[in-house]
């Protein structure tokens, strides 16, 4: 079986103006959406013991960045499309909407990067490898995938990154990517059966801190907590759900 890297498109994701939060974001984005689509047979196959861990490793050693999760790994059926950038998947509903996420995330961030996965109920570990200045300068159009045998009830993907062409995340900038990832994976954090790890630390909820106060105009009314439920339909038809509020010191979450 072959890939096909998309050599134009893998030309151009490094010159993105990503940041490192956005893109380690896109890494988890893939196995909370391998998660959210497959859950059902997760807890069929592990019962209570099926719980999501995605782990997030920096080295400055080695210059790597490793990323695994035990989601429900990238089955056979989904392989062309989960590495041709702009080949989005057939349910675009979730997380995973455009197809591009991991494949610019990853080439934004190295030269080489090695994709594991293993797919549950498939007796099959694939792994694909981007050498992409390689790719580029030979304008290959498919690249190997190779397999080995693996138990059925094996299942998840192991991403490294390597040959980085961005510095090893540190101090104020592993900060930031823990506090975005917190952020925008809020609903997912506080599950119990979800766990996201980065660089040893595991991410807690984020709740955030709501005022209360009285109207300006009313300041003898008693308090109320300044958060609003919306509902909004656009005009595709697709529904967007949530709340909008006011933080007490006006900071973000």
């Amino acid at each position: 079986m072959t890939v096909r890297p998309g050599v134009g498109m893998l030309a151009l994701f490094p010159a993105m103006n990503y940041k490192a939060w956005y893109a380690i974001g896109e890494f988890v984005d893939n196995a909370l959406q391998s998660w959210a689509a497959n859950r059902h047979r997760l807890v069929e196959a592990f019962g209570d013991d099926a719980h999501l861990e995605i782990e997030v490793q920096f080295s400055e050693t080695s210059n790597t960045i490793t990323v695994t999760d035990n989601a429900a790994g990238i089955s056979e059926i989904d392989i062309p499309r989960a590495f041709t950038p702009a080949s989005p998947p057939a349910d675009t509903s979730g997380l995973s909407q455009f197809g591009i996420g991991m494949k610019s995330a990853a080439t934004w961030y190295a030269n080489d990067f090695t994709v594991t996965t293993s797919a549950l109920d498939e007796n099959v570990r694939r792994t694909v490898h981007f050498d992409v200045p390689a790719i580029v300068e030979s304008n290959r159009s498919t690249i190997p995938l190779f397999e080995e045998p693996a138990g059925p009830l094996e299942h998840g993907t192991t991403l490294i990154l390597r040959h980085l062409n961005q510095p090893i995340p540190k101090g104020r900038t592993l900060g930031k990517i823990r506090e975005y990832l917190q952020s925008i994976y809020r609903t997912f954090i506080a599950d119990p059966d979800v766990t996201i790890i980065v660089q040893g630390r595991k991410l807690a909820p984020v709740n955030p801190d709501l005022l209360t106060a009285s109207r300006w105009d009313r300041p003898h009314e008693a308090p109320v907590e300044w958060k609003k439920d919306v509902a909004i339909t656009l005009a595709s038809g697709a529904k967007v759900t949530g709340w909008a509020g006011l933080l007490k010191d006006g900071q973000g979450f």
